[in-house]
């Protein structure tokens, strides 16, 4: 009767038999399925919205805690780009208050090619343009404000951005409202039952020049 116990010998070019078979059943590594777990870059352009500094904005005698924006346009400028949906978008608001900040901007179908400028309307309409929230310390007492003012604000921002198809291209625009806070006299405001707001005059005019040039393009 032949024994059943294997010599090493034996069990050994087993293992290899076993190990051969696997390896020409199982994938290989140019197999096509490597490919599928590969994420291309989204397509199409995306703004990001950002501020300078940190927010909220807390200094020894003032404080910013609340932007509001209301855009009229954002339009991105290129030698392909049409004066549409695909590269414009109408009529919304930018926000900073308790940790919220804006929405990116996604332009998902912006066509190819290369885009030079990004064009910013500000236009409250009937509304205003913008308005910031906080508080001031004036002779001693701290006491709200709403900064607010219904003019239109354009600036048109230079941009090098080559749209391919295989990558999407991300902007970052940046918003400087630190310069417009630190730049007011609050003691110069007008003080409608205890809220301190702009009159027409220095500080309004002074504001206005910040916003003028609120907006920057960054790197991040």
């Amino acid at each position: 009767m032949r024994s059943l116990n294997h010599t090493p010998a034996r069990y050994a070019r087993s293992v290899l038999a076993a190990a051969a078979l696997l390896t020409a059943c199982g994938p290989s590594a140019a197999s096509p399925d490597a490919a599928v777990d590969a994420v291309p870059t989204a397509p199409g352009l995306t703004v990001k919205w950002h501020l300078s500094g940190e927010f909220p904005y807390l200094a020894s005698d003032r404080e910013l805690t609340k932007i509001e924006l209301r855009v009229k346009s954002l339009r991105m400028v290129g030698d392909s780009a049409p004066d549409d949906s695909r590269t414009n978008k109408a009529q919304f608001r930018l926000e900073w208050e308790d940790g919220g900040v804006p929405s990116d901007v996604r332009f998902s179908q912006a066509p190819l090619g290369a885009y030079t400028a990004v064009k910013t309307r500000l236009d409250g309409d009937a509304s205003n343009s913008f308005k910031l929230e906080g508080r001031a310390l004036v002779n001693g007492t701290w006491y709200p404000y709403e900064l607010e003012d219904s003019i239109v604000y354009s600036q048109t921002l230079p941009i090098s951005v080559e749209l391919t198809p295989d990558n999407g291209q991300i902007i970052h625009i940046t918003a400087n409202f630190r310069a417009l806070i630190d730049n007011v006299d609050f003691s110069q405001l007008d003080n409608d039952f205890g809220k301190l707001e702009f009159r027409a005059g220095t500080e309004l005019n002074k504001a206005r020049a910040v916003m003028s040039n609120v907006f920057a393009i960054t790197q991040q």
